[in-house]
């Protein structure tokens, strides 16, 4: 099935796109100016919120979360400031690479890329094969880049995307689930390195 005969295609923005945390903690601030809270406790308190029995849909549910997490706070409460916190949503701000991460992947598809080096966010792979450089002459060159293909599923903003969405993890859980799986590829590849040797 080619692209064309798709009428619609959506994608996930909201923490891909868009920076949902620093928009929320923006109108903290406006909504409760001198409000002792934490940005940590707030968007611990958020996220226990959307976990709850009875969540609707984003970002309508905004709603309901502020009338939680105000009285979990104690925060000031009324139906006026848990539709502001709806409403703000128009006004988060994008990640600042995403306005040229998106306009650099129409010019590939459009085929009227510029010169300019391909858009790459983060330094995923460096970080990761720094932390993994110890194991490369053990595992070889293949297969030390599958590794780094494979720990860069479990490191970065995606995984804690799909953990605290669909399964609803605070972030010590998400923490343990990456390092479970980061654990798990090591132990593989040195598995299969030591078969190929011996």
């Amino acid at each position: 099935m080619a692209l064309r005969d798709f009428k619609v295609l959506t994608f996930d923005v909201v923490g891909t796109l868009i920076d949902f945390e620093g928009g929320m903690l923006a109108y903290l601030r406006r909504a409760a100016p001198g409000h002792p809270v934490t940005d940590d406790a707030f968007l611990a308190a958020y996220r226990a919120a959307r976990k709850q029995e009875g969540t609707g849909w984003y970002p309508d549910d905004l709603e309901r979360c502020w009338h939680v997490v105000a009285q979990a706070l104690g925060l000031p409460d009324s139906d006026a400031l848990a539709r502001g916190l709806r409403d703000s949503v128009a006004d988060w701000p994008a990640f600042p690479d995403s306005v040229e991460a998106l306009q650099q992947s129409a010019q590939l598809r459009a085929g009227k890329a510029g010169t300019d080096a391909p858009f790459v966010r983060g330094h995923r792979i460096e970080l990761l094969s720094a932390a993994v450089e110890p194991l490369r002459p053990q595992l070889g060159e293949a297969r030390f880049r599958r590794v780094l293909q494979a720990l860069s599923l479990v490191y970065g903003t995606e995984v804690f995307l799909v953990l605290k969405d669909i399964w609803h993890l605070d972030a010590g859980e998400i923490c343990e689930v990456a390092r479970w799986t980061a654990q798990a590829i090591l132990r593989q590849a040195q598995q299969d390195a030591s078969q190929d040797a011996g």
